[in-house]
């Protein structure tokens, strides 16, 4: 482990999208740019959320998580990831490493 590394400090959480109440943790917010205008979603804490995170990750490890798919119910694109400082919010759940 690298010390003072923003990865070790500040791991990032993925949120599992079954562990969320769509209808009362998810806030749609406008992302309001120069050039267009979207929207993402804010979320509201919830206990029963499931976060996970990957241990010890190094600057040259990359995380990438399937938020789309074509297929009804394969994927939801309401995706969420946090990072965060705070030791009592960090996610408790550790991913698994794949090589390939």
């Amino acid at each position: 482990m690298i010390a003072n590394c923003t990865l070790c400090s500040r791991p990032l959480g993925v949120c599992d999208f079954r562990s969320l109440d769509v209808s009362r943790d998810l806030i749609a917010s406008d992302n309001i740019l120069p050039h267009t205008v979207g929207e993402t979603y804010n979320v509201l804490h919830n206990k029963r959320h499931q976060w996970y995170y990957l241990r010890d990750q190094m600057p040259n490890e990359i995380l990438i998580f399937k938020s789309f798919d074509s297929k009804v119910g394969v994927a939801i694109s309401k995706s969420h990831q946090s990072a965060g400082s705070n030791p009592s919010n960090r996610p408790k759940r550790v991913l698994t490493r794949h090589s390939t």
